[in-house]
């Protein structure tokens, strides 16, 4: 999942912050692999196709530090931060 995100990064210039520790309180771990593969879709579809198989992973605009911080909906919600509403995946 870490590379997953690195290179979403990379290619629309975005930066992921995982909260590794939110994701092990939902069973969630950073290695987790991601197999998907599409010629062309957008940063947004990317993260949601990532995001629809993990069902309380989500992630959070940062706007103060300029990133995307990945978490799960109980964390969040316990620091009472707002959740991105993604597009469907492909």
């Amino acid at each position: 999942m870490q590379e997953a995100f690195a290179y979403l990064g990379d290619e629309t210039t975005v930066t992921f912050d995982i909260d590794g520790d939110g994701l092990k309180l939902a069973g969630y771990t950073q290695n987790m692999p991601q197999t998907f593969r599409y010629e062309q879709i957008s940063g947004l579809q990317a993260l949601a196709t990532i995001l629809k198989n993990y069902d309380k992973m989500c992630v959070v605009l940062d706007e103060a530090n300029n990133k995307v911080l990945v978490t799960t909906l109980p964390v969040a919600e316990q620091k009472k931060l707002m959740p991105l509403t993604l597009p469907a995946a492909p």
